[in-house]
């Protein structure tokens, strides 16, 4: 039996409020950054219908995650951006209390020793979520991934409870989930099958053939068909003809390893490689902690691993899938890692210090990806139209026209025309797509990179004309792009 403070109520409590205080602090700042292209794509798209059913069969792109786009339908033009994003903030911090609870039921019931695993696993697993920075930065943007990643959690939950006690409006429950979850995302997919995997495996395992047998499996087909039509006719409508957004090309290895240390925050070289290593052996040991209880949800675990490589690198465009894409099947490890970790730390001393070591890899590079993201956020993409205003009245005068244009018209086109809509003080700005510039060229160019390390040169030549750098703005974190303001030499006073 547990003894110590852990069997208090008033201290489960303290420590579930506790772990919503961490992760909600560190979610919050990312609400007020700039919005960003992937977010004002979506806004654009939510501006564009007039009824919600259009936003599930007439927009056709890879960037309407439905619910997210419903609910910047539901918000208006002209919400402030941290309404916006609200929905994922909720998501992402409800999430947290999902994770604590498939923690302490994947862990099982423990006796002696193992009973404090058990225990202690689920405020450990909680408390991995809320400080990994990829998760609350994904929490605090107007995308699907968040809800998605909720859906993952919850229908997770009700898989495993509806498979010990089988009734009708529990399994209705688990398909209504299901369904929420790929219009938050349709990574969702993964777990989906994943999901169907397992209830594969407890229905043909021989123990299950109980009187309850009957149930799961009518159920259980009944609750991954609605579901499962669901996308058939979202496909149908939609998808089949859906816009696949572009992006850089990633090599599979690379991606492969962005993913693994990923939700260790910000490394490179070998601090990323051992994270990478440290995701495996958490993963490792916690699934082989719970290997042979009562319990197989543990066979989910490992059919995430097999199948959300083969979905996402399988189905999604070569050389376009990106470790973001695989934020939603990862949270249905998150219990299996939290276990690994709290399993190193209750075992020998070598293995204490295995643990050790991985949680200060952990708290180091995300303490390094906070502190990017909240210094430079998505981007500094209102403090650059900013600079560029004042100058040009400095130059020209208030009333005066600031003629810009840019190295890539459809992102950075896209992003002025929505900050220059929803600010008074950018009226003067107009945005010129490379096939309208003046003869003489635009006074003002922007410059876009997607690697925050990358440096924009002094200078540069376009349409004849000499381009001197400004001002450089920059970005952290998986999301936005830096930005290099530049004005026209025989300009420049």
């Amino acid at each position: 039996m547990v003894s110590g403070p852990l069997n208090s109520i008033w201290v489960r409590i303290s420590l579930l409020a506790g772990l919503l205080a961490i992760g909600l602090a560190l979610r919050l700042p990312g609400l007020v950054t700039d919005f960003w292209l992937d977010e004002i794509w979506s806004w654009a798209m939510a501006l564009g219908v007039t009824s919600p059913d259009q936003i599930f069969t007439s927009l056709h792109a890879d960037n309407n995650n439905y619910l997210n786009t419903l609910w910047l339908w539901l918000c208006g033009p002209w919400a402030p951006v941290w309404v916006y994003r609200l929905h994922s903030l909720v998501a992402g911090v409800a999430t947290l209390l999902v994770v604590v609870a498939l923690t302490r039921r994947l862990s099982g019931p423990f006796s002696g020793e193992d009973r404090r695993v058990t225990e202690i696993a689920g405020y450990v697993t909680g408390l991995l979520l809320a400080t990994s920075a990829v998760f609350a930065i994904y929490s605090s943007e107007a995308r699907g991934y968040s809800l998605a990643i909720l859906a993952a959690t919850v229908s997770q939950w009700q898989l495993g409870e509806v498979l010990r006690r089988p009734r009708a409006k529990a399994w209705w429950l688990f398909s209504a989930t299901s369904l929420c979850g790929f219009l938050g995302h349709l990574s969702y997919l993964t777990v989906f099958v994943a999901q169907a995997l397992w209830l594969l495996v407890e229905l043909m395992w021989p123990l299950r053939h109980d009187g309850l047998w009957w149930r799961r499996a009518s159920g259980g087909i009944l609750a991954f068909l609605g579901p499962t039509l669901g996308v058939v006719w979202l496909y149908l409508v939609d998808l089949q003809v859906a816009l696949i957004g572009g992006g850089p090309h990633m090599d599979r290895l690379l991606v492969t390893l962005d993913t693994l240390s990923e939700p260790f925050g910000r490394l490179d070289g070998v601090a990323k490689a051992l994270a990478a290593v440290g995701f495996v052996l958490l993963l490792s040991v916690g699934m082989q902690t719970v290997r042979g209880r009562e319990s197989r949800e543990w066979i989910c675990c490992a059919a995430i691993v097999v199948v959300a490589p083969i979905l996402l690198f399988g189905l999604a465009p070569a050389r376009l899938v990106y470790p973001r894409h695989f934020l939603v099947p990862m949270i249905v490890l998150f219990p299996a890692l939290g276990l690994g970790l709290t399993r190193l730390w209750f075992g020998s001393r070598a293995m204490q210090v295995v643990a050790v070591c991985l949680s200060l890899l952990w708290a180091a590079g995300n303490g390094l990806e906070f502190a990017g993201f909240f210094r430079e956020g998505r981007g500094h993409y209102q403090t650059a139209l900013q600079d560029l205003a004042d100058e040009n009245s400095r130059a020209h005068g208030p009333e005066a026209k600031a003629v810009v244009g840019s190295d890539h018209d459809f992102r950075n086109g896209m992003l002025i025309a929505f900050h220059v809509r929803r600010n008074p003080t950018f009226q003067q700005i107009e945005y010129r797509p490379l096939g309208a510039w003046p003869v003489e060229g635009v006074e003002w160019l922007i410059l876009h990179d997607l690697d925050a390390e990358a440096t924009f040169p002094t200078s540069f030549t376009e349409t004849d004309k000499l381009y001197r750098l400004v001002k450089t703005y920059g970005f952290s974190g998986p999301v936005g792009w830096q930005w290099g303001l530049y004005r026209r030499a025989d300009l420049w006073k």
